[in-house]
């Protein structure tokens, strides 16, 4: 045992690893948006396993925008791609 831990340290310890690991699993997918995309199209959350069938399932990398850890900051550059799209912004504007 480490000096000044107690024995429930390990088990917080482990605990907290599982969260990071967790939160490094799970990202958000943007893509870009077709002429009939809406907002849950071309955003949404996935895991590894998912990102994989996505491809399987005919998602072409060129589709792909980026991948995010939050979901604000995804949902936020997948509505400015859908404003792009519309015209209501200039492409410039769009961030990473």
């Amino acid at each position: 045992m480490n000096i000044g831990s107690t024995p429930g340290d390990s088990g917080i310890m482990a605990a907290r690893e599982d969260d990071r690991r967790r939160n490094q699993s799970h990202m958000w997918l943007v893509i870009r948006p077709t002429p009939t995309s809406e907002l849950a199209d071309c955003c949404w959350e996935c895991d590894w396993t998912a990102l994989t069938n996505a491809f399987k399932g005919g998602l072409e990398g060129s589709e792909v925008y980026w991948l995010y850890h939050h979901e604000e900051q995804a949902r936020n550059v997948a509505q400015s791609l859908l404003d792009v799209r519309d015209g209501k912004l200039d492409p410039s504007m769009v961030q990473k």
